[in-house]
């Protein structure tokens, strides 16, 4: 099976956000499948939905995302990450070169914000995995 765990990313418009509920409940029905056809099957878990591509005016999304984040919270409560992703280059200059989007951090601008947004997303992620601390740059299991 392909993962333990899943994060589903989304942008804040109503299209986008009207999957949210399709791909949880398929993902739930091939859990059900699974454990049936298969004895000691670990359910994939939802960790979060993370909110990608966010246009920000002074520091927080503009008001149509504003709404729709808050209609996702509404929704899914806790499942929704504190923190997001802004819209930028940086990624994608990344993503061309086949590196990490730290390593457009210096060109600064969105890239730089995007890398630190992408670090607090990560950490986010990291508390929300159970059973996993974070120590240094490893991930380490807890003791049993």
């Amino acid at each position: 099976y392909a993962s333990d765990y899943y994060v589903i990313p989304t942008l804040l418009d109503k299209l986008s956000s009207y999957g949210l509920t399709s791909l949880k409940n398929k993902v739930n029905k091939l859990n059900s499948f699974f454990a049936k056809i298969s004895e000691g099957y670990r359910p994939t878990e939802l960790i979060g939905i993370v909110a990608n591509n966010v246009r920000e005016y002074g520091q927080e999304p503009i008001g149509t995302q504003t709404y729709t984040l808050g209609r996702l919270q509404d929704a899914f409560g806790d499942l929704v990450f504190q923190n997001y992703l802004i819209y930028g280059d940086g990624i994608t200059k990344a993503s061309e070169l086949g590196n990490p989007v730290y390593s457009q951090a210096a060109s600064g601008g969105t890239a730089r914000k995007q890398a630190d947004m992408a670090e607090a997303i990560l950490y986010e992620m990291l508390e929300r995995l159970r059973g996993w601390e974070y120590e240094g740059e490893f991930l380490v299991a807890e003791p049993s």
